[in-house]
């Protein structure tokens, strides 16, 4: 495993905080892509939410689709979710295209961008299934998007 010395800057950490709200208000005791991906859109003005609306997917319309996908469940008072298998994925696949980059700084377009990559997940089908536009072409307007994060920043 490298050394991961890309730091994630207050968006990012704003999403991962409401990834975890998102799964203990759904009940779920695990935080997952989908969660994640919940997160990253809970900001109108964020990168993510205007590129997925820039393409046909309003975030409200892909927020209900990942809750009728997610499965609710009782979760105890007080449990910690913990990420699962693919969430830890998402992040390792977040913080390797940073450093592919060599940015220091991990922003959300960077966890949007594993999302799609790590591709066997909920939100990554999502997307597929219900944007107008190739996914590719969301893709590329992500990684415009995270090209304003410059070294050092």
């Amino acid at each position: 495993m490298t050394n991961r010395s890309a730091n994630l800057n207050d968006e990012a950490l704003k999403a991962l905080r409401v990834a975890i709200t998102e799964a203990r208000r759904l009940g779920n005791s695990y935080i997952g892509p989908e969660h994640i991906l919940l997160g990253l859109i809970a900001d109108d003005q964020g990168a993510v939410a205007k590129a997925v609306s820039h393409e046909g997917l309003p975030p409200e319309e892909l927020r209900k689709a990942i809750e009728s996908a997610i499965a609710r469940s009782e979760c105890f008072p007080g449990s910690h979710a913990g990420l699962t298998p693919q969430g830890k994925k998402v992040i390792e696949l977040a913080l390797g295209e940073a450093e592919r980059l060599r940015l220091n700084t991990l922003g959300p377009e960077h966890l949007f961008l594993a999302i799609l990559a790590e591709g066997e997940n909920i939100g990554a089908y999502i997307l597929k299934q219900y944007l107008a536009a190739p996914l590719g072409r969301v893709e590329h307007e992500i990684r415009g998007a995270a090209g304003k994060y410059q070294q050092g920043t």
